[in-house]
């Protein structure tokens, strides 16, 4: 081993990368439609902000809260509250794991 001497320590690095399944957004959003929900309905019962979490995971289902937050403005504590009561609810469910689950509005 001629490229090592006493002095240095070998270090090696490596990484993973996962990729994830191609979907299609384009087939989320019909006349209003989200998956079975209307929008409106969510808004109406729930309020604005409520509404836009919603669209949010309609639109991307691995979206994590801080984007969510980072996307509609909102904190995200509020978003975590709203998403918890959105579970309670049965509107959403989380599949998968914390870190690289999916969000399933119903």
């Amino acid at each position: 081993m001629d490229f090592l001497n006493q002095n240095s320590i070998l270090r090696i690095f490596f990484s993973v990368t996962f990729k994830r399944p191609a979907i299609s957004y384009k087939d989320t959003f019909t006349d209003g439609q989200v998956y079975g929900k209307n929008t409106d309905e969510i808004r109406i019962k729930y309020g604005i902000n409520t509404e836009k979490i919603y669209k949010e995971m309609a639109h991307n289902p691995y979206i994590k809260t801080h984007e969510i937050a980072q996307n509609t403005g909102l904190a995200q504590r509020t978003v975590e509250k709203i998403i918890a009561k959105l579970k309670k609810e049965g509107i959403i469910k989380r599949i998968g794991s914390l870190k690289t689950g999916i969000w399933k509005v119903e």
